[in-house]
Protein backbone atom coordinates (compact mmCIF):
# COMPACT_ATOMS: atom_id res chain seq x y z
CA UNK A 1 0.00 0.00 0.00
CA UNK A 2 1.50 3.31 -1.06
CA UNK A 3 1.56 6.39 1.16
CA UNK A 4 -1.00 8.03 -1.15
CA UNK A 5 -3.36 5.07 -0.64
CA UNK A 6 -2.87 5.33 3.13
CA UNK A 7 -3.68 9.03 2.98
CA UNK A 8 -6.78 8.29 0.91
CA UNK A 9 -7.91 5.66 3.41
CA UNK A 10 -7.43 8.08 6.32
CA UNK A 11 -9.37 10.80 4.51
CA UNK A 12 -12.21 8.35 3.80
CA UNK A 13 -12.39 7.39 7.49
CA UNK A 14 -11.84 10.88 8.89
CA UNK A 15 -14.40 12.60 6.70
CA UNK A 16 -16.98 9.87 7.12
CA UNK A 17 -17.16 8.40 3.63
CA UNK A 18 -15.63 4.97 4.21
CA UNK A 19 -18.89 3.04 4.65
CA UNK A 20 -20.91 4.55 1.81
CA UNK A 21 -18.36 5.65 -0.80
CA UNK A 22 -18.39 4.34 -4.34
CA UNK A 23 -15.03 5.87 -5.28
CA UNK A 24 -12.60 8.39 -3.85
CA UNK A 25 -9.33 9.95 -4.90
CA UNK A 26 -6.77 12.42 -3.64
CA UNK A 27 -4.64 14.54 -5.96
CA UNK A 28 -1.78 16.91 -5.31
CA UNK A 29 -2.87 20.18 -6.96
CA UNK A 30 0.11 22.34 -6.16
CA UNK A 31 3.00 23.15 -3.91
CA UNK A 32 4.63 26.38 -2.89
CA UNK A 33 6.84 27.77 -0.15
CA UNK A 34 5.73 30.48 2.28
CA UNK A 35 8.80 32.64 2.90
CA UNK A 36 7.06 34.55 5.67
CA UNK A 37 6.51 31.46 7.84
CA UNK A 38 9.23 29.23 6.32
CA UNK A 39 6.68 26.49 5.59
CA UNK A 40 5.95 24.30 2.62
CA UNK A 41 2.33 24.64 1.49
CA UNK A 42 0.83 21.71 -0.39
CA UNK A 43 -2.63 21.86 -1.95
CA UNK A 44 -4.55 18.59 -2.07
CA UNK A 45 -7.88 17.83 -3.66
CA UNK A 46 -10.04 15.04 -2.21
CA UNK A 47 -13.01 13.82 -4.25
CA UNK A 48 -15.53 11.22 -3.24
CA UNK A 49 -18.59 9.73 -4.89
CA UNK A 50 -21.11 8.15 -2.53
CA UNK A 51 -23.33 5.23 -3.49
CA UNK A 52 -26.67 7.00 -3.14
CA UNK A 53 -25.39 10.25 -4.67
CA UNK A 54 -26.73 12.37 -1.80
CA UNK A 55 -24.70 14.44 0.65
CA UNK A 56 -23.88 12.60 3.88
CA UNK A 57 -25.13 13.62 7.30
CA UNK A 58 -22.80 15.30 9.79
CA UNK A 59 -20.75 12.80 11.75
CA UNK A 60 -21.47 11.84 15.34
CA UNK A 61 -19.07 12.83 18.13
CA UNK A 62 -18.28 9.21 19.11
CA UNK A 63 -16.80 8.53 15.68
CA UNK A 64 -14.03 11.02 16.47
CA UNK A 65 -12.72 8.60 19.12
CA UNK A 66 -12.74 5.76 16.58
CA UNK A 67 -10.95 7.98 14.05
CA UNK A 68 -8.22 8.90 16.50
CA UNK A 69 -7.75 5.24 17.44
CA UNK A 70 -7.45 4.28 13.78
CA UNK A 71 -5.02 7.13 13.12
CA UNK A 72 -2.87 6.07 16.09
CA UNK A 73 -2.80 2.49 14.81
CA UNK A 74 -1.75 3.64 11.35
CA UNK A 75 0.98 5.91 12.72
CA UNK A 76 2.31 3.11 14.94
CA UNK A 77 2.38 0.75 11.96
CA UNK A 78 4.22 3.35 9.86
CA UNK A 79 6.76 3.93 12.64
CA UNK A 80 7.30 0.18 13.02
CA UNK A 81 7.85 -0.22 9.29
CA UNK A 82 10.34 2.68 9.25
CA UNK A 83 12.33 1.32 12.19
CA UNK A 84 12.30 -2.19 10.73
CA UNK A 85 13.59 -1.08 7.34
CA UNK A 86 16.43 1.07 8.70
Amino acid sequence: MTNWNKLLLMLDYTLGFFDDKATSKVTKRGQTYDNKTNEHVIYLEYRVRVRNGAPTQPREADTKVKEMSLLKQLLLALNRSKSGSS
